[in-house]
């Protein structure tokens, strides 16, 4: 009854990052667009994938 819980607000957090980098990747893209953001965020998300 106590793991549930636990690996169900892990689950949630690991998801709630999972977006935010991704919302984050295209944030920076948008906004800033420098090659080097641009660089690095691809990079991530390869390593993401």
């Amino acid at each position: 009854e106590f793991i549930s819980p636990i690996f169900e607000s892990t689950v949630g957090v690991y998801f709630s990052l999972l977006v935010f980098h991704e919302a984050s990747c295209v944030y920076f893209r948008c906004c800033i667009a420098s090659d080097a953001t641009y660089k690095l965020c691809s990079a991530e998300e390869l390593s993401w994938k």
